[in-house]
């Protein structure tokens, strides 16, 4: 794999440079937390994990409420500070799964005819977002 043999150490594998070891959490979350999910190439430079989690933070606070727009901006945020590493980036707030349907927008990706669960997810979709299965595939 490219840069296996860069990434090795001498020794025990937590003394590598990448290690294989996780940092594991566990918390109690509540309906204001969210959790980011994100490769290294995020945090790699002047963009340390606290400052990830106050720039989301401030993204949902001034009324973001895409998470994919706030996971997009973090990485556009990582490029800003100088990241030349490869950038992931998943945002997941913890609630209760309802919300004001008026605030959905359905944007419709490939659609698979061939699939039955698929087509039930698609036409449900759809229907949350309050519009006509034939409205959105126009």
């Amino acid at each position: 794999m490219g840069d296996v043999e860069y990434k090795k150490g001498p020794g025990d594998q937590r003394e590598q440079k990448v290690i294989p070891v996780p940092d594991i959490t566990h918390v109690t979350a509540g309906p204001d937390d969210f959790l980011i999910v994100c490769c290294d190439g995020v945090v790699e430079r002047n963009f340390t994990n606290e400052e990830v989690v106050a720039y989301a933070r401030g993204q949902l606070e001034d009324g973001v409420t895409d998470l994919a727009v706030v996971a997009s901006r973090i990485g556009d945020e990582a490029l800003r500070r100088g990241s030349t590493d490869n950038i992931s980036c998943l945002v997941v707030q913890f609630r209760d799964g309802t919300r004001d349907p008026s605030g959905l927008q359905f944007v419709p990706g490939p659609l698979y005819e061939q699939k039955s669960n698929f087509l039930k997810a698609y036409r449900a979709m759809i229907e949350r977002a309050g519009m006509a299965p034939g409205a959105a595939l126009a």
